[in-house]
């Protein structure tokens, strides 16, 4: 993630996600969380969902460069601070050394990878009923061809990516997409607390859970 794409960011309601009809926890999902396109393989775009949690940590890595050594030339947000480098930190890399350090809490550390984690998402995805607008959303994200051709554009929007693959995410999270099975994206429950980061507290107060919707 280079800083030019954190300028890119998409969050909140824009003039086509408004044509959706979204439910009051989708648009909860929006004003809190966020969308950043990367680049992937071949040089297709990648969306990055943030939630407020990583938006926070983003934030401060770009606040407190000058701070870390970080040198001004360094196009990347996480940046590598040794020697004016304009090189970054691998996220694979990154998690290698985070999972060994709590390796023996950890009944299977070796499946903690990032690659690991890919496989998982597209086989947990086959449990659920998927349509093909779904489907199509699921594999934009993964980044992989898609299979299917849909009849309406507008499932490319930001908006539908991140109410979407959001509640799959959080549904893996807890476990609870075994008790899903047949689900459609839009429909998927789960039990965490949507709530504001610091600098989303201007934003409407309170909780709310997918589930009210």
């Amino acid at each position: 993630m280079t800083l030019k794409d954190l300028e890119q960011i998409h969050q909140g309601m824009d003039s086509h996600t408004k044509e959706l009809r979204l439910t009051q926890g989708e648009e909860r999902v929006l004003t809190t969380h966020a969308r950043v396109m990367l680049r992937g393989k071949r040089s297709r775009p990648l969306p990055v969902i943030l939630t407020p949690e990583v938006q926070e940590a983003v934030h401060s890595l770009v606040d407190f460069r000058q701070a870390g050594m970080v040198a001004s030339s360094n196009p990347f947000v996480f940046a590598l601070n040794s020697k004016g480098s304009n090189g970054y930190i691998r996220g694979s890399d990154a998690l290698r050394v985070t999972v060994d350090e709590v390796a023996e809490k950890i009944e299977h550390p070796e499946r903690l990878r990032s690659t690991n984690l890919h496989k998982e998402i597209a086989t947990t995805a086959q449990v659920l009923g998927l349509n093909d607008q779904d489907f199509e959303v699921l594999c934009r994200w993964m980044g992989h061809t898609e299979a299917v051709h849909l009849r309406h554009n507008r499932q490319n929007f930001q908006g539908h990516q991140v109410t979407r693959m959001a509640p799959l995410l959080f549904a893996m999270e807890e476990g609870s997409v075994p008790q899903q099975k047949g689900t459609a994206l839009k429909d998927m429950t789960f039990s965490r607390n949507i709530g504001d980061s610091e600098r989303n507290k201007d934003n409407e107060e309170g909780e709310i859970r997918q589930e009210e919707s």
